[in-house]
């Protein structure tokens, strides 16, 4: 069972594990999630329990019965969406750039924080997002291209 997989059937099932693993993207309650995480990564690898740690406070905020097949660039986009609009929109834009002028796994974890918290309600791959992240420090050049390239070939089809 994939780590996506197994967080979403234990925050249907279980109140106190969602709430634990709900702060472990927060450095100050990070700890609270240990024990949800520990089986799955390795706690003592910074990038990776943050890596970890994002995606499932994210799950367990968000209450998911399935994973997404959005990636995240397609889910900012989706979260932004106007009425009648066919392209792209600035706000949504401004959040891809954002990401995109992340450096290391630790600044992008900060920020998907907040990105995660807006697209909560569409249907994003987590499982995709959190093996980007996972990767993001070695090919951090060929996940940005990716996300560009899915956010913007919406408006280039036009």
């Amino acid at each position: 069972m994939k780590f996506v997989e197994f967080v979403i059937k234990q925050v249907r099932k279980n109140s106190s594990f969602r709430a634990k693993l709900s702060r472990a993207d927060n450095i100050d309650t990070a700890p609270i999630a240990y024990e949800c995480l520990g089986n799955w990564c390795d706690i003592l690898d910074k990038d990776e329990f943050l890596s970890y740690a994002t995606i499932g406070a994210a799950l367990a905020r968000a209450k998911i019965k399935n994973n997404g097949t959005l990636s995240i660039a397609e889910a900012i986009d989706q979260s932004y969406v106007e009425a009648g609009s066919k392209h792209y929109s600035e706000r949504a834009a401004s959040k891809l750039r954002r990401l995109l002028a992340c450096d290391s796994v630790e600044e992008l974890c900060m920020i998907l924080r907040n990105v995660l918290r807006q697209v909560e309600t569409v249907n994003l791959d987590y499982e995709s997002l959190l093996e980007d992240i996972k990767i993001f420090n070695y090919r951090k050049d060929v996940i940005k291209r990716k996300w560009a390239a899915s956010f913007y070939k919406k408006g280039d089809s036009e």
